[in-house]
């Protein structure tokens, strides 16, 4: 998936849910934030 793709899944998400959406790969999760942002994660693939 190129980053261009990402950039057209974020805006189509962001517009069918009407709620801001953030896309990112499990390894560039900032350790001490990585418990509090996978509680709330919604898996979409």
């Amino acid at each position: 998936m190129s980053l261009l793709d990402i950039s057209r899944l974020k805006i189509e998400l962001s517009s069918t849910l009407g709620k801001k959406v953030n896309l990112i790969s499990y390894k560039y999760i900032h350790p001490y934030l990585k418990r509090k942002i996978l509680k709330n994660e919604v898996r979409i693939i």
